[in-house]
């Protein structure tokens, strides 16, 4: 150190000679003194380094004096390095005590750790991490210690992520607890220290999983939480912690999957942890609070009011027994107000609802805003007040908790979830005093959609995580439009901008990681393809049968599989010209897609219903009051009982044709004739005129309705029809990203046309064989209309998944399935459908180049009726334009193979080429439209029989 040249100097010699007696001469001696005097009062010392000096010169001193006098200087040695090793770990330290100062810094990481789990702040969190990280470094060949080092790791990095929200403490801290169960088992100890082990890996887990919400993650804890307790057996002192535990991480599966087994397993242990915990144990209060969270949950799903008053009554002792400068105090604290505000719902006692206010006023004012904790607290504030407002019709209530709300929304650290539940809630609130608000809430919400879905997830991890968040587009859409703050173009863009950023999240995503790598590094786009296939195969397992789950070590693959490819990512956004690749197109880049015709967006919401028309010209907002959620709900239930009704021999068949006219009928008036006039086609084209082209891109409930066949099909006398399919050629896309995918798609190079033709005239485990008695006829109408045809004979999954990639044309005929609880789980039924079905799920890791037309015909090949998802447009069409296919051609419900042959020998006479020989694929469109108007025209009462084919894509 400069300011002691001659210690300084004297230790550098000693390093170059090797001789410690330097260290004895008496100006140097002298220095040390005056050095370990006034390293921490001199604020010209570096205290840490000082330590560093000190110690080696009393470990070269051990080494110069003789035996006999040397452990004095041993021992001054030995503290010196101790205090430097807490602060800086092994690095220049003598060889010869590395392990010794590790074990002797245990001592003071368990005691730093033991303060700090009381009241942790950053500072001392951030200690502990480094801390516990040296020693265990140090003690990499000492697997006993090495695994008890471990565990404190972390549990440090678990508290710092609840501080912080950085997932990647926890995925360490995951890390870290599995490494410390291995180490414990190799050591043939299956009893003690491995619970301990398994209890931190199932709290981290745990944590995770209520961060990021992968169902792996939490099956694990729950796993990994029994295995602590069966562990435990004969450790009576800490079972009792063990058993709490375990009462937690069940009762959050149940809140995941509503399995009340686990909620009653989930109160019989908390019950027992409490009863085996003697009064005035330290952490009694904990596993108090656990069991009143448990019994709260019960609550919400029996009412039992028996279980809430134990609830509170828990959750009071819980909080009298916990100091309030504890780090649990808080969620002690708020799970008691939670109780409360529950009880003041069902009773309207104004105390209780007066002391939930007051206590979750204190808990969000004691929760940092930076912690991932301040959303969750704040969004109780704003439901209590609202609880109460409910009762007294205070408006300051309202005020103060439409503010809670928006403070939740604004919380960076918390997860997406939470803030986004807030915004919705606040926007509801706050909208009729300021609209602007409103809207800048909702809109917020929707750009926070993305994180729910992160790729690490699962695809069924997503869609739960979606399925609370259905209509939210919708909702921004209409605030935007109702915000006077700016334009009526500005509006309508925001409006279009939401709607494409709100809907299809899980499509959007595959298909911005589905960009052109041509100009690409070769071994660059390799790596990136096989991370990113990698990844859709693992989402495609997760849901492509009913046997295969997800679980725990997919779930942790798939966290260094998303790490990776975010590094791939940014690797490839660093070249010229590859900046934006991955990301979402901006509006101005999708603008230009109505050039070959317009494309109608709508926004359905209780706030206001509205088309937005996108066309060369910009975006053009029309009203449309007569769309109102109720009546479009009312009107979708009819018309799909209808349909069932149309097939059922007990039921009147033409009562149920009727009611699908009058939808059609209604579905005109209040949506299709609106927009068609607002877009000039009044009528119908002038004989031998271009038809004009429509794309709909309806999104949530209206998805679920025809407007392609919206009109009055039936009128007598009249040449040209009020309908849709009088006036326009219709297409379909999910948003107009989707779009601009598929004709991307369409423009690129051709290859040599070829045609597979999957065909299931009879299928194994349906009734009857699964009869299609019509197919072999259009098998063989296929043969003569199709280049190239290739017919699988007993079609499986994975020959159709191997052929798919060798043709250009992929035509279905067999039954199709769809699944109203999961989506992704609808499928095309062939020969192994029973063992390996062909699923949305199963399509989503195809990306074919030189795919161009996918003729689907079968059931509800275009139909999502899982109420959660309607905004993701999850159904077989969708999923073979993302597979590359530039035109689908699907079905919105069961249709008549009989009908179903005659439209599809129509569709490709349509796209015939006559100069070429070949086929015209951009007449896809335009072919089926003809067909199905044929049919039409054949059966105007009967539509179900013509309304179902849709095109979608180019």
């Amino acid at each position: 150190m400069e300011l002691f040249p001659a210690l300084t100097a004297c230790l550098a010699e000693v390093y170059a000679t090797g001789n410690p007696a330097l260290v004895l001469e008496p100006g140097v001696v002298e220095e040390a003194r005056h050095l370990a005097g006034s390293r921490d009062a001199d604020p010209g010392i570096d205290p840490v380094g000082a330590r560093h000096v000190l110690g080696w010169f009393h470990w070269f001193r051990y080494q110069a004096l003789p035996q006999g006098r040397c452990q004095e200087a041993l021992d001054q040695a030995r503290s010196y390095f101790l205090e430097y090793f807490v602060y800086e770990g092994t690095k220049q330290l003598p060889e010869e005590l590395r392990v010794e100062l590790a074990m002797k810094a245990t001592l003071s990481a368990y005691e730093h750790q033991r303060r700090t789990l009381a009241a942790p702040d950053p500072l001392s969190v951030e200690v502990g991490v480094r801390l516990w990280t040296r020693i265990a470094e140090a003690l990499a060949e000492y697997g006993d210690m090495q695994a008890l080092c471990l565990m404190g790791l972390s549990t440090m990095l678990q508290v710092r992520c609840r501080l912080t929200g950085d997932l990647e403490d926890l995925d360490e801290a995951i890390r870290a607890s599995r490494e410390a169960v291995a180490l414990c088992r190799e050591s043939g100890d299956d009893k003690g220290p491995v619970a301990g082990a398994l209890s931190t890996l199932s709290t981290a887990l745990r944590d995770r999983f209520g961060l990021a919400g992968a169902l792996g993650d939490l099956e694990g804890a729950v796993e990994f939480a029994k295995q602590t307790v069966r562990s435990a057996v004969r450790d009576p002192e800490n079972m009792p912690g063990y058993l709490s535990n375990l009462g937690t991480v069940l009762t959050i599966r149940f809140e995941r999957t509503g399995a009340p087994a686990d909620l009653d397993e989930a109160i019989q242990v908390d019950r027992l942890a409490v009863e085996t915990t003697s009064e005035g144990h330290p952490d009694r209060a904990a596993r108090l609070s656990n069991l009143s969270f448990a019994l709260q949950r019960r609550y919400t799903s029996t009412a039992d009011p028996r279980d809430l008053d134990e609830a509170i009554a828990s959750s009071r002792q819980a909080v009298a027994a916990t100091d309030p400068h504890h780090r649990d105090w808080t969620t002690r604290l708020a799970v008691l107000g939670s109780g409360l505000r529950r009880r003041y719902e069902r009773t309207a006692g104004a105390r209780d609802g007066d002391e939930a206010i007051q206590i979750a006023e204190r808990v969000a004012q004691a929760t940092g805003e930076r912690q991932p904790d301040s959303a969750s607290r704040l969004h109780e504030l704003g439901v209590s007040l609202v609880a109460r407002y409910r009762n007294t019709r205070d408006l300051a209530d309202v005020v103060r908790a439409s503010e809670a709300f928006a403070a939740a929304v604004d919380a960076e650290n918390a997860p997406a979830s939470a803030r986004i539940q807030s915004a919705g809630i606040a926007a509801g609130l706050i909208e009729p005093l300021d609209t602007s608000r409103a809207a800048a809430l909702l809109e917020q919400a929707v750009r926070l959609l993305p994180e729910v879905t992160p790729r690490r997830l699962l695809r069924s991890d997503k869609q739960y995580a979606l399925s609370d968040f259905t209509g939210l587009a919708g909702d921004a859409a209409a605030l935007a439009l109702s915000d006077t703050a700016t334009s009526p173009e500005q509006r309508g863009r925001r409006a279009l901008s939401l709607l494409e950023s709100g809907r299809t999240v899980l499509l959007s995503q595959m298909l911005d990681n589905r960009g052109s790598l041509a100009d690409l590094h070769p071994d660059l786009a390799a790596r990136f393809t096989a991370l990113r296939d990698r990844l859709d195969r693992d989402d495609a397992s997760d849901l492509s049968s009913d046997s295969a789950s997800g679980g725990l070590q997919k779930s942790e693959d798939r966290v260094a599989l998303a790490r990776e490819l975010a590094a791939v990512l940014g690797e490839i956004r660093s070249r010229k010209g590859f900046e934006s690749f991955g990301l979402p197109p901006s509006l101005p880049e999708l603008l230009p897609e109505a050039a070959r015709g317009p494309v109608v967006s709508f926004s359905v919401s209780s706030y206001r219903s509205d088309a937005l028309l996108l066309t060369a010209d910009g975006v053009q907002v029309l009203p449309l009051p007569g769309l109102e959620p109720e009546s479009l709900n009312a009107r979708v239930g009819a018309f799909h009982a209808a349909l069932v009704a149309t097939t059922d021999p007990e039921q009147d068949r033409g009562i149920a044709q009727a009611v699908l006219a009058e939808t059609l009928e209604w579905l005109w008036d209040t949506v299709a004739e609106p927009v068609l006039n607002a877009l000039g086609y009044g009528s119908a084209p002038e004989n031998g005129a271009d038809w004009p082209h429509i794309w709909w891109a309806p999104g949530g409930l209206l998805g679920l309705l025809p407007l392609h066949a919206a009109g009055r099909h039936t009128e007598d006398g009249v040449r040209h029809r009020r309908s849709v399919m009088d006036r326009v050629i219709s297409s379909y896309t999910p948003t107009v990203r989707a779009l601009r995918h598929a004709r991307e798609r369409e423009a690129a190079v051709p290859s040599v046309p070829s045609s597979l033709i999957v065909a299931m005239p009879t299928t194994p485990g349906l009734p009857g064989g699964g009869r299609l008695a019509h197919v072999p006829a259009e098998v063989e109408t296929l043969r003569t209309l199709l280049p190239n045809p290739l017919v699988l004979d007993q079609p499986t999954r994975a020959r159709v998944l191997d052929q798919l990639p060798r043709h250009t044309i992929a035509h279905f005929a067999c039954h199709g399935a769809n699944d109203p609880a999961d989506p992704s789980r609808s499928r095309l039924i062939l020969h192994d459908h029973q063992a390996a079905p062909l699923t949305v799920a199963a399509l989503a890791p195809i990306d074919l180049n030189h795919a161009r037309l996918a003729y689907l015909s079968a059931c509800d090949t275009a139909l999502s009726t899982a109420a959660g998802l309607l905004d993701e447009a999850i159904h077989l069409t969708s999923a073979f334009q993302l597979a590359g296919y530039a035109h689908v051609v699907g079905t919105l419900w069961a249709i008549d193979d009989e009908i179903a042959v005659e439209i599809a020998e129509d569709f490709y006479a349509g796209i015939h080429d006559e100069p070429t020989g070949g086929l015209d694929f951009g007449s896809a469109a335009r072919a089926l439209h003809h067909a199905t108007r044929t049919q039409r025209d054949l059966y105007p009462r009967t539509p179900s029989l013509w309304a179902a084919h849709v095109h979608a894509g180019a």
